[in-house]
């Protein structure tokens, strides 16, 4: 079996707009995962895999930051999209990814 090479999609995923704004954060993600697959990475997007749980109550904010900074820390590389920097979880994840000698790529939109 040949190991793929794992990348971390990093970007904003809570908007203002909680409905229709963080479904399109979602689908921008999404889109850009689909893109690295396509280039032969294995993806994890924490976006589509906490879709929907921004409305789950009963598990602390800080649960889903400290589980996408475990997996982060295995991964070969990071994808930062456009407007991760307005995004706490994801600056957080970015520094993470700084202290930790994690490669670091940035995409814009398009």
């Amino acid at each position: 079996m040949t190991s793929l090479p794992l990348i971390y999609i990093s970007g904003p995923f809570s908007h203002p707009d909680p409905v229709h704004g963080t479904q399109e954060n979602i689908l921008k993600a999404s889109r850009v995962s689909l893109e690295c697959c396509k280039a032969g990475w294995a993806v994890f997007c924490p976006h589509k895999n906490t879709s929907g749980f921004q409305h789950v109550r009963d598990v602390p904010y800080q649960f889903w930051m400290d589980m996408d900074i475990e997996i982060l820390s295995r991964c070969d590389a990071m994808l930062l999209i456009e407007g991760w920097a307005n995004s706490p979880g994801a600056s957080r994840e970015f520094k993470f990814a700084q202290a930790h000698g994690i490669p670091f790529f940035f995409v814009r939109d398009g």
